[in-house]
């Protein structure tokens, strides 16, 4: 999440030195964030940071190709056997789940020298809604073929491919019953680095994404 990271040392350093508000702004920061990662609506994420329309649109697609990823790796599709049309297709995916996102940040709390900021979010349940279809599928179509080719032939990188097809179906035909799990809320903190500037962790946000999209490591 670098183009989040970079933004939170330019606008929280500037917090700082400005009139008693930082947990205001903290929070203020935080939410416009995750506007324009999973909504793309990035006008007060410009406002606050100063970044340019590139830069805020490039938060926004760096989430959806987390997700894209995710959506391959939660059905365990090797995504470099995948044609540039399959992947297209996760992408898309991708921005349509994204859209679907639900999520708020709660006013930041001071403890000690640093501030607490709650995150709620209403996971995404793409992955219990395919499960079944996909267990039925591997075992139907496909198990009994991996096991029989050789890993790293084009006849087992075929069949891979094949399988990302089969998968991505599957996730399309449940799109539109996607909707949100009950509310799950994490804690995160805002710290100085070793320069003074005040930002969040690379991990946390990764955890707010997985949170938001409902995926479990």
């Amino acid at each position: 999440m670098k183009h989040r990271i970079a933004a939170a040392v330019c606008i929280l350093c500037l917090a700082l030195t400005g009139c008693g508000h930082a947990a205001q702004t903290y929070t203020e920061y935080v939410q416009a964030v995750m506007d324009c990662t999973y909504q793309g609506n990035s006008q007060a994420y410009r406002s606050l940071t100063k970044a340019s329309e590139t830069d805020a649109d490039a938060v926004h697609q760096e989430a959806v190709t987390y997700l894209s990823e995710q959506l391959c790796h939660q059905a365990t599709v090797d995504r470099g056997s995948l044609s540039a049309e399959t992947v297209a297709g996760y992408d898309a995916l991708a921005a349509n789940l994204i859209g679907k996102a639900k999520y708020s940040a709660s006013n930041a709390v001071k403890a000690g020298e640093l501030y607490q900021i709650t995150i709620t979010a209403e996971p995404l349940n793409i992955w219990d809604l395919v499960l079944s279809d996909m267990e039925k599928a591997y075992t139907s179509g496909f198990s009994k073929a991996f096991y029989s080719e050789t890993p790293g032939t084009d006849a087992y990188t075929a069949l891979e491919a094949s399988w990302g097809e089969k998968a991505l179906e599957i996730y399309n035909a449940h799109l539109e019953e996607v909707s949100n799990k009950e509310a799950q809320t994490m804690t995160t903190v805002i710290y100085a680095d070793s320069s003074g500037h005040y930002t969040i962790s690379q991990d946390s946000w990764r955890q707010m994404d997985n949170l938001v999209f409902g995926i479990t490591e």
